[in-house]
């Protein structure tokens, strides 16, 4: 009897935060059925090499200002690696290759940790995972045609994947498209990311 009593329970406490966590949502732009939360929000961040300190925190705040101000979702510094969900990292674009080998793909990479599933959202009648997250910031110093703007469109488009925006918008107009031309986010990035905070 006791056995199923704590097999009962152990059970409960599995299934109830999942339960807890699904609602109904209002807003899908993701080519993903899944979408992230990061409850610590603490980011520290390494910058090896090819970026001035001074250079690379202004993309950042800037970054961290357009998720904070424009959708509420406040992040915050962290002098320590381990108390931190996103672990930043910037340099030239050899040495953070080495670190990570997809950025030879691609101009910037989030790569993030699914820690566990939250639970499961719907929309129009779809599920959508939700799940709980933290990750790794790549952000390379490229070539010198790539100007400030360019960076703060990477920096903010980054850090929109580290913050749960998973995938990317199919709307060319949106930041969190893959091919993103403006670097301030759109209704559509802050409606899909503020929902799930």
């Amino acid at each position: 009897m006791m056995r199923r009593t704590l097999l009962f329970v152990f059970v409960i406490m599995m299934v109830l935060p999942q339960v807890a966590h699904g609602k109904t949502l209002s807003y899908w732009y993701s080519n993903l059925d899944k979408i992230g939360n990061d409850s610590n929000r603490y980011i520290w961040s390494n910058v090896i090499d090819g970026f001035t300190v001074s250079d690379f925190t202004s993309y950042q705040d800037y970054a961290r200002d357009q998720w904070s101000s424009d959708a509420g979702i406040s992040t915050y510094g962290a002098d320590e690696k381990a108390s931190s969900s996103i672990h930043w990292y910037g340099g030239n674009q050899s040495t953070l290759r080495e670190m990570e080998p997809s950025l030879e793909v691609y101009r910037a990479v989030c790569v993030p940790e699914y820690l566990y599933l939250i639970g499961n959202h719907t929309y129009n009648g779809t599920t959508k995972e939700n799940w709980r997250m933290k990750s790794k910031i790549y952000t390379p110093k490229l070539p010198w045609y790539y100007g400030f703007s360019n960076y703060n469109l990477m920096f903010t488009h980054e850090l929109g994947h580290g913050l749960g925006w998973l995938g990317h918008s199919s709307n060319s107009g949106d930041l969190m498209n893959a091919d993103a031309s403006n670097d301030t986010l759109s209704t559509r990035d802050i409606n899909h990311l503020q929902q799930n905070y």
